[in-house]
């Protein structure tokens, strides 16, 4: 909302001053603590600098000539009861250089001082640009509370038939989703959408299909692995010849490959 003929968009808050041209500032919510990446803290250099950087380059995208000494004063302030250094040359700069080069696959690592920064330096002599990640945090070692729902998430999956046969299949939606249309599929004798709804008009009547029981081999968000992971299993069951084919002479491999667990899932 407007309020003393300024409001706030995203990052900016713009004003209309008495000549009624507009102003333009960081906008800050009054509950910001300014508090940001202690320099002391156990980080690389890069990323305590990025917090210099960062704060520095919206000032100078974000302010008018009337707002960006005021930001910018405010900015050191800021990065000096954080633990930093900062000069007053370092954040009037406005015109920040940037070098390019042309640089290989990253190498990510975790940071440990006097170890890896070591080795940064000597891949950064091949050219070989390095990407320090931060230890796990408490919360990515912890479990989740909630309960995790296999059908709800893309993958492969297995669904059995009476006769001793299976049928596997993968997709980029839920499973869930997917096999429900195999059951709709089924129902309307549509041998086009469905593999076993082909089965089961060839097997014949006594055929019956454990939908209830459908099992997860694999749950796969990317496209590829899917599909490796889907052809792995297939030739042992009753799909079609139209789907992605592994050489032979990846068969001694394809035995190690186990199912995610051996739980069944209900359709719901």
């Amino acid at each position: 909302m407007e309020k003393n003929r300024k409001i706030a968009f995203l990052d900016v808050e713009i004003g209309v001053r008495t000549d009624g041209s507009m102003s333009h500032t960081v906008y800050r919510k009054t509950t910001h603590t300014d508090r940001y990446l202690h320099a002391n803290s156990h980080h690389h250099p890069r990323h305590l600098n990025a917090v210099v950087t960062s704060l520095t380059n919206r000032a100078n995208d974000l302010c008018d000539e009337d707002h960006i000494q005021s930001e910018l004063a405010h900015v050191e302030k800021v990065l000096q009861r954080n633990g930093y250094k900062v000069g007053n040359t370092a954040t009037r700069d406005h015109k920040l250089l940037r070098q390019y080069r042309v640089e290989r696959q990253p190498a990510f690592m975790p940071y440990v001082k006097g170890v890896t920064d070591k080795i940064a330096r000597v891949l950064g002599k091949y050219a070989v640009k390095t990407i320090f990640t931060p230890f796990k945090k408490i919360g990515q070692m912890l479990r989740s509370p909630k309960d995790s729902f296999p059908l709800e998430k893309p993958g492969v999956y297995k669904i059995d038939c009476s006769c001793g046969k299976s049928y596997v299949g993968h997709t980029k939606r839920t499973i869930s989703c997917r096999i429900n249309e195999h059951i709709k599929a089924v129902k309307n004798n549509d041998t086009k959408k469905s593999a076993i709804a082909e089965h089961i008009l060839e097997a014949g009547p006594n055929h019956w299909i454990e939908f209830h029981n459908a099992q997860i081999l694999a749950t796969k968000r990317h496209y590829i692995p899917r599909l490796v992971r889907e052809a792995i299993e297939i030739t042992k069951y009753i799909n079609r010849e139209d789907g992605f084919q592994l050489s032979k002479v990846w068969n001694p491999v394809t035995k190690l490959c186990k199912p995610l667990n051996s739980r069944v899932y209900t359709i719901r």
